[in-house]
């Protein structure tokens, strides 16, 4: 069983760190949060889209989001490869990790970011998450242009 991140001496994680799920499949949503939740990490919170139109709403009004988990393939015209090119552009700071039920042979050869093979390994989620986490930073609100 793999054991809850530990943090540095004299360090803690952020008030409000954040994890963005994006899957068209509200199973695998649940899934992927209730692995990372029973695995120790309690202290996070979650946000949750079923496409990418809607998780760049989300992205642009949420602050403290740390790590993007996105599917590869989604309706509509934002696929996860561009919605993390996307998010690594707006939010260089953020971790983004892909998702997929492809094998990577099948997925384009762009892709530049972690990846995790549907069914994905517990312990490949985990330490996703981990380097996520661990890498933290306090992230103040950004005030947004109204």
């Amino acid at each position: 069983m793999t054991q809850p991140p530990s943090a540095p001496p004299g360090s803690a994680l952020p008030a409000s760190v954040t994890v963005l799920v994006v899957d068209d499949s509200k199973a695998m949503r649940t899934i992927v949060m209730r692995t990372i939740r029973q695995a120790g990490f309690e202290q996070l919170d979650f946000e949750e889209a079923e496409n990418g139109a809607e998780a760049k709403d989300i992205l642009d009004q949420t602050p403290g989001i740390q790590l993007l988990l996105s599917d590869i393939v989604m309706p509509g015209e934002e696929d996860g490869i561009s919605l993390g090119l996307w998010t690594r552009e707006r939010f260089p700071h953020m971790h983004v990790a892909l998702m997929s039920g492809y094998s990577r042979d099948q997925t384009p050869a762009a892709i530049k970011f972690p990846y995790l093979q549907k069914p994905y390994r517990r312990e490949a989620l985990l330490e996703i998450v981990e380097r996520a986490t661990s890498a933290a930073k306090p992230v103040a609100p950004q005030a947004r242009a109204g």
